[in-house]
């Protein structure tokens, strides 16, 4: 997993991410972010440390989460597939956040570009 990066616009975030399976046995067939996160579904939260608050990724009005997702975000192995996530913006004077898949941490101290 790889960061891009994690740019505010006004209440915003969007965090941008790239997924590359790395099968040692290629199963022969596309992968999704579901599979590749061990068949869990692939939760990407924001931890702002300063204020010791989660973010989860917005949802628009009809429900939807503003983010990849896990069933059918798809690549080959060794194929990289980018992915973005949507958040509400932790406060001005938060500069960075860690970045969490499920209950692991991925990215330390994630610089937010404002």
């Amino acid at each position: 997993m790889g960061f891009v990066d994690l740019r505010a616009d006004g209440r915003l975030v969007q965090l941008d991410l790239l997924f590359t399976p790395r099968y040692a046995r290629d199963p022969g067939a596309e992968i999704s972010l579901y599979e590749m996160a061990g068949r869990r579904d692939a939760a990407v939260t924001l931890v702002d440390t300063t204020n010791l608050l989660r973010y989860s990724v917005v949802q628009d009005s009809g429900g939807a989460a503003l983010g990849a997702a896990a069933g059918t975000l798809r690549t080959r192995n060794n194929v990289a597939v980018s992915a973005s996530y949507m958040f509400a913006a932790p406060p001005p004077d938060v500069t960075s956040v860690d970045v969490y898949l499920n209950d692991r941490l991925i990215v330390d101290d994630a610089p937010i570009i404002r």
